[in-house]
């Protein structure tokens, strides 16, 4: 979370960092926290997750007098997981997704409509066991069309701040592709 926060100011971005639920990783044990990655997890604890977050950028542009103008969901580790499921199922209105170290996804990426798919940024820690999964989220994406850009650093299990970076600029160069002109034409 540290790192974000760096990346934050490096990119001038906010961080909200919402937590996972205790007891959602079978191998982790019940102390564990995590976020639901299988879909009765997503059934049980979703709904009253994705609601807190709404209700933390609420409570933001309350405070700031200002909507956020870009909202992407940055995912690591079982978070990079869950983040890539979350664009796969097209569940949150958001400019776009950056998974790292991590990423398999589970949903059905065709059943999300061309024009509602956010744009994804692969991670892959090229060091580390999650690097076969993050490919894999490449290949899902490329197969079904998707918007995205995939990346290898040869890190371990750890977000390169060259990865944030890259991400951030991917993601705000494809939401400023897919903003509407005033004349109703993507920019260019």
């Amino acid at each position: 979370q540290r790192g974000i926060v760096r990346g934050g100011k490096r990119n001038h971005f906010s961080v909200i960092a919402p937590r996972g639920r205790a007891g959602l990783n079978r191998s982790g044990g019940a102390a564990m926290v995590a976020w639901p990655t299988s879909r009765a997890a997503q059934e049980q604890h979703e709904a009253a997750m994705l609601a807190e977050w709404l209700e933390a950028q609420r409570e933001i542009e309350e405070r700031t007098g200002k909507p956020f103008d870009e909202v992407f969901v940055v995912g690591f580790s079982n978070g990079a997981y869950y983040a890539a499921s979350l664009a796969l199922r097209g569940r949150l209105a958001i400019a776009g997704v950056a998974v790292f170290a991590g990423g398999a996804g589970h949903g059905a990426p065709a059943a999300v409509k061309k024009d509602e798919r956010v744009p994804v940024f692969v991670g892959v820690a090229g060091k580390d066991a999650t690097a076969e999964d993050s490919r894999a989220l490449a290949r899902t994406l490329k197969k079904h069309g998707w918007p995205y850009r995939v990346e290898t650093r040869p890190v371990g299990h750890a977000i390169a701040d060259a990865h944030l970076d890259h991400a951030i600029a991917y993601l705000r160069e494809q939401k400023d592709e897919r903003t509407p002109r005033g004349d109703g034409a993507s920019r260019p």
